[in-house]
């Protein structure tokens, strides 16, 4: 893999990512970052995952203005945190190439020269593909339908399940619900498309601690 990024937008995705990242975990794989640049689909992905959720960036190639450039298609699996370090004192192009079992980090006249795991180790968190449902939800949308519901839920830990918000496909919408077993919350969004089992008309639901965190939906 070999590929160049501006250090703005690749500091920018590594922050957004160390929020997923557990602080403490016996699984080392945890506290790493899976990159994959693709240069077919000019696109790099960037994942991270952790005891319970996943989360996933992407930077894709642009005809004007590009936050990537990709020369050679490949993955590396980095310490999530380290990298970031590194990547914030960059104040140019940084670039990413693989090594056999290591990985290079070039800016200016910096080089850094990294041990990272093999990408194959990483596994991020989820069902199997027959098992998942997906729906894809306008962003303003989804701010609203948390933002609608997400005050409800409980705010202590006496009943871990209500501190979270139940998200529901039904009929081809996105629906919401929460509660700390004194006050309720409900609220229903469109969904661009569905996929998955409640595309031939059931239901799913799936309860994530968005008043907590990040919300995923599929």
């Amino acid at each position: 893999m070999k590929a160049t990024f501006t250090n703005t937008d690749l500091e920018k995705v590594l922050r957004q990512l160390l929020r997923v990242v557990p602080n403490t975990t016996n699984k080392v794989v945890l506290k790493h970052v899976l990159i994959e640049a693709k240069r077919e689909q000019d696109r790099v992905d960037f994942y991270v995952t952790s005891e319970d959720m996943s989360f996933r960036r992407t930077l894709f190639v642009e005809a004007t203005s590009t936050s990537v450039q990709i020369d050679e298609s490949g993955s590396c699996l980095l310490p999530a945190k380290e990298v970031h370090e590194i990547i914030k004192r960059a104040n140019g192009p940084v670039t990413l190439e693989t090594q056999k079992d290591r990985t290079v980090i070039m800016f200016g006249k910096t080089k850094y020269d990294l041990a990272g795991l093999n990408p194959h180790l990483f596994t991020p968190y989820g069902n199997t593909d027959e098992q998942v449902t997906q729906t894809q939800v306008l962003a303003p949308n989804l701010h609203r339908l948390i933002r609608r519901t997400s005050y409800a839920a409980a705010k202590n830990l006496v009943r871990p399940i209500l501190t979270g918000v139940n998200l529901a496909v039904v009929d081809g919408d996105l629906s919401a619900i929460a509660t700390d077993a004194l006050r309720l919350a409900q609220f229903t969004v469109p969904s661009e498309e569905v996929s998955g089992e409640t595309a031939a008309g059931h239901s799913r639901g799936f309860a994530r601690h968005v008043g907590r965190g990040v919300a995923c939906i599929g």
